[in-house]
């Protein structure tokens, strides 16, 4: 089993940010001591009065201090943000020391991490039920990415867990190759 650590990254805005933000550092730091495995910070829009400290940035500068530990951004919603401007931030953090960066149900961050090549793994789960419908993960026009499967698993249940590694970009054969 393994534990994670959810930062509460709101405060009053009459609180002292630098001290709120020293806290965060310390639950990090103490978090890895005990065997945390990851660090996730989330971002509300509607919380009157508090505010938020924005969770990507957040996340980039708690890195060196939760080395090995998985970086995780809960409430991301992009609408809100430029894409380019969440595309940076995430290879900024990418650069950063540290284990893993995982996005979890928000396709509209995936599609924005995969127009900008900021997509190493992706773990794909195949649940046995027919929806109808649904939206789809990899959207017309997406640039073409070669995949490599590097893990699969069945659960007791039939889910098949799909773990591929980006293997570059697809280089169309012409016909001449094909034959």
């Amino acid at each position: 089993m393994k534990f994670g650590l959810g930062l509460s990254v709101q405060h009053l805005p009459e609180e002292p940010q630098a001290a709120r933000f020293r806290e965060h550092i310390e639950q990090v730091r103490l978090a890895r001591a005990v065997g945390f495995s990851s660090v996730w910070a989330s971002q509300h829009y509607l919380s009157d009065p508090f505010t938020y400290f924005q969770p990507i940035p957040t996340l980039a500068r708690l890195a060196a201090d939760a080395r090995g530990m998985t970086l995780g951004t809960g409430v991301l919603l992009l609408p809100l943000h430029h894409p380019v401007e969440i595309a940076e931030q995430i290879a900024k953090l990418k650069a950063q020391p540290g284990k893993d960066l995982q996005v979890i149900g928000s396709s509209d961050l995936v599609q924005t991490l995969m127009e900008h090549d900021l997509v190493d793994e992706y773990r794909l789960m195949i649940n046995p039920i027919v929806l109808g419908s649904g939206r789809r993960l990899f959207k017309d026009g997406s640039a073409k990415t070669a995949l490599r499967l590097v893990d699969s698993k069945t659960t007791s249940t039939g889910v098949v867990i799909l773990t591929y590694q980006a293997a570059g970009k697809v280089v169309e054969a012409s016909a001449t190759n094909e034959q």
